[in-house]
């Protein structure tokens, strides 16, 4: 039992929050596990919230988290019609005005949105004219 401080028995000491690995033998079992999870929203059980994760290697997290900078260059965008995330294994997908952009490499990506940034500019500065 996680405390937290509190005195042992009382109201206010929670259950600390544990992991729980599951290896399924089939990846169409996994690949289901992860849609229906996905597709479900919140899953509750016994009234808290279970969230479903990928074991993903230590390799391939490294490489996705070479997009993190671009992730915050997005995000500080604000644009509208501006949707991205990583794919598997370690894709961004960005789409933009309704077309898709792929980058493997972050270095691409940043290139793109400071290009993005720039067209951005230039139309806020027409538009203040």
């Amino acid at each position: 039992m996680w405390n937290n401080g509190a005195a042992s028995g009382s109201q206010e000491s929670t259950v600390r929050p544990r992991a729980v690995v599951m290896k399924l033998l089939n990846y169409a079992d996994k690949v289901r596990v992860m849609n229906a999870a996905r597709s479900a929203g919140n899953v509750l059980v016994d009234g808290r919230k279970v969230m479903f994760f990928p074991d993903l290697s230590s390799e391939l997290l490294k490489k996705r988290k070479l997009f993190d900078a671009v992730k915050r260059d997005l995000a500080g965008l604000k644009l509208q019609d501006l949707r991205y995330g990583l794919v598997h294994p370690a894709t961004l997908l960005l789409t933009v005005r309704g077309r898709r952009h792929t980058f493997e490499k972050a270095e691409a990506a940043e290139t793109f949105v400071r290009r993005l940034r720039q067209k951005r500019s230039v139309t806020y500065a027409e538009d203040a004219e």
